[in-house]
């Protein structure tokens, strides 16, 4: 059961932080650094035939869903091959962080009308912002490991 709560609330924690940080990021340089706002244009240009408020549920569920697999990609290598420390956090976050990118690179490859998006500035975004889940999933897992 510790393990589960660790898991989701790794996920809502870790995910939270890394969209908390791309929303600011996004308010700070006027740029759309917003992953369910961007997975909602996308979603919407491809054809789906869903109305506009279930495209948005979607995009934030498969937003939160993306983070949960990487939560269990996470505690499966710190329970089978890695410490549990900062620096393997930091390897974590750093390979999520090009994982995230090649992701969206092909996310962006679907729709024939391409988002406005500074593409380099998002993706350097993007790295650092999978850099703060693996460290908000490390957090909250030293959190819980304390009670």
């Amino acid at each position: 059961m510790e393990t589960v709560v660790k898991i989701i609330s790794g996920t809502l924690i870790g995910t939270s932080a890394m969209t908390a940080f791309s929303y600011y990021l996004s308010y700070e340089f006027r740029k759309k650094f917003q992953e369910p706002r961007l997975l909602t244009y996308v979603m919407q240009r491809i054809a789906l035939n869903l109305p506009a408020k279930s495209i948005i549920v979607a995009s934030w569920f498969i937003h939160y869903l993306l983070g949960l697999l990487f939560v269990i990609a996470y505690h499966l290598l710190w329970n089978c091959c890695f410490e549990f420390n900062w620096l393997s956090t930091l390897a974590f976050g750093c390979v999520s962080g090009l994982i995230g990118i090649f992701g969206w690179i092909v996310i962006f490859s679907l729709p024939s009308e391409k988002p406005k998006v500074a593409y380099t500035s998002y993706f350097i975004q993007l790295f650092f912002a999978h850099i703060i889940l693996a460290f908000g999933v490390f957090l909250t897992y030293k959190i819980i490991d304390l009670y």
